[in-house]
């Protein structure tokens, strides 16, 4: 299952707006808790920030990624979804963070690859 590279575009342009995505803050560690997905999902992990991609985090320990798809700042009531990735079912685990940086609580959805 695949998503259009302008997905891929505009979901790093608005990660910048919910995650305060930028180099300086690359390689920050964020803590994934309360997960909801497919059987064998983790219920939380740590992930660094990367820097190449303001949606992806590195888990801790681990090669695997987390690539946020849909962006929901619970705490500015704010949420983001690019045209066809909630329809798509792409997303396949939901998770709580809060931005080290904001400090506001946010649903992240996307993939583990």
């Amino acid at each position: 299952m695949g998503f259009a590279r302008g997905s891929v575009v505009v979901v790093a342009a608005w990660s910048i707006v919910f995650l305060g995505a930028s180099a300086s803050n690359a390689g920050a560690v964020w803590e994934f808790r309360d997960c909801v997905g497919p059987s064998g999902s983790p219920t939380g992990f740590l992930a660094e920030h990367e820097a190449s991609n303001g949606a992806a985090f590195r888990l801790a320990g681990s090669t695997e990624v987390f690539v946020g798809l849909i962006f929901r700042d619970v705490t500015a009531g704010k949420e983001f979804s690019p045209p066809g990735i909630s329809s798509a079912g792409v997303a396949s685990i939901t998770c709580t963070t809060e931005n080290p940086f904001t400090h506001h609580v946010l649903r992240i959805s996307g993939v583990i690859a």
